[in-house]
C-alpha cells in the first residue's frame, strides 16, 4: 500500500539558502578561534605559527581574571534571580486565561524588543536616583531584566503539556501548594527551568552594554574589559578571550539542548506503556453491573 505523506516538499535552493545563511553567522565567529592560537604581536589570519602565548597571557594577568571573576559571579546571580521570577511568572501565565494573559506575556517579552541602548539609558537615570550607578547590585538588576524573558519562554514552554489534574488531586490528598509543587509540578518542569538558567547564564556573562553604563571601576565585566583593551590597541589576548567565551556558549547550548531531548524522551517513554495497556485492555478490573447481585455470576469490566 502506498502511503502519501502529508509533509511538504521543499526546493533544494531554499537548503542551500537556509545553510548559506548558518555559515554566514557562524563561519566569522569560528575565524576567532584559529586566531587566538597565533604566536605574532598583532591579529592575522591565517596564523603563521601556533601557539598559546595568548592564553598564558590572560591566565597570568590580574586585570583579565579579575573581571572574568566579576562575569562568573554577575552571572551565577542573574541566573539565580532570574530563574526563580522566570519560574513563578510561568505558572501564573500558565494558569491565566483570556486578553489579560496575552498583554502580561507581551510585557514580559518586551526587555526583548527594547533596544538595549535604550533600556541601559533609562536603568542609568533610574538608579542614579537610587544612588546606585557604579554598584554591583545595579549590574545584576539590571541583567536580570533582559534575563527573565528567557527564563519565562522556557518554562512556559514546559508547562504547556502539564496536565492540570495532577494539581487538584494532590490538593485532595491534602497536600498544600508548596509541596505540590515540589514533588508534583517540578519534576515535571525540571528541563524548562533548567534550559531557563542556562540562557539566564549566558545573557549575564556575555552582557556589555548595561554592564557598561552601571558597572563602576572596581566591577568590570569580562566583555567590558574586552571593549576597554581595545580602545588602547587591539590585543590578541582579545581572540583568546573570544575563543573561551565561545566555547563556554557552545558548551550551554549543547547541554540545554540534552535538557530538552531527554525531557522529550522520557515523556514519550510515560505515555508509551499507557498506551499499549489500553491497547491490550490492562488496567480493567471486574466491577458488577447495577442488576447483579452475588453470587449471579454476572461481571462487565470497566476501565480503572
Amino acid at each position: 500500500m502506498n502511503i502519501v505523506s502529508n509533509t511538504p516538499r521543499v526546493a533544494p535552493w531554499t537548503a542551500w539558502f537556509a545553510h548559506g545563511v548558518i555559515a554566514f553567522m557562524v563561519v566569522p565567529t569560528l575565524l576567532v578561534v584559529p586566531i587566538s592560537f597565533n604566536g605574532d604581536q598583532y591579529l592575522s589570519f591565517p596564523p603563521r605559527d601556533f601557539s598559546l602565548r595568548w592564553y598564558e597571557d590572560f591566565w597570568s594577568n590580574d586585570q583579565w581574571l579579575h573581571s572574568a571573576w566579576i562575569s562568573l559571579v554577575t552571572a551565577l546571580a542573574v541566573m539565580a534571580i532570574a530563574t526563580v521570577l522566570g519560574t513563578l511568572a510561568a505558572l501564573a501565565l500558565h494558569r491565566m486565561t483570556g486578553v489579560g494573559k496575552k498583554v502580561l506575556l507581551a510585557l514580559m517579552m518586551s526587555p526583548l524588543m527594547v533596544p538595549t541602548v535604550v533600556l541601559a539609558l533609562a536603568l542609568y537615570f533610574f538608579f542614579a536616583r537610587l544612588q546606585m550607578v557604579g554598584t554591583w547590585s545595579a549590574v545584576v538588576l539590571g541583567q536580570v531584566i533582559l534575563a527573565v524573558p528567557f527564563a519565562v519562554l522556557n518554562v512556559h514552554a514546559s508547562l504547556q503539556g502539564y496536565p492540570a489534574t495532577l494539581e487538584r488531586a494532590a490538593s485532595s490528598l491534602g497536600a498544600g501548594p508548596v509541596t505540590t509543587f515540589f514533588r508534583i509540578t517540578m519534576p515535571i518542569i525540571r528541563p524548562g527551568i533548567l534550559s531557563g538558567a542556562l540562557f539566564a547564564f549566558m545573557v549575564s556573562f556575555d552582557e556589555f552594554i548595561i554592564a557598561l553604563f552601571l558597572a563602576g571601576p572596581g566591577e568590570t565585566t569580562l566583555p567590558v574589559r574586552m571593549w576597554q583593551t581595545m580602545q588602547l590597541y587591539i590585543s590578541p589576548t582579545i581572540a583568546a578571550v573570544s575563543s573561551m567565551i565561545t566555547g563556554v556558549t557552545v558548551a550551554v547550548f549543547m547541554a540545554s539542548h540534552a535538557l530538552r531531548r531527554r525531557a522529550t524522551r522520557r515523556r514519550f517513554a510515560e505515555r508509551r506503556p499507557s498506551a499499549t495497556k489500553a491497547t491490550r485492555g490492562e488496567g480493567r478490573a471486574p466491577v458488577r453491573t447495577s442488576g447483579s447481585w452475588p453470587g449471579s455470576g454476572k461481571l462487565m469490566s470497566k476501565e480503572v
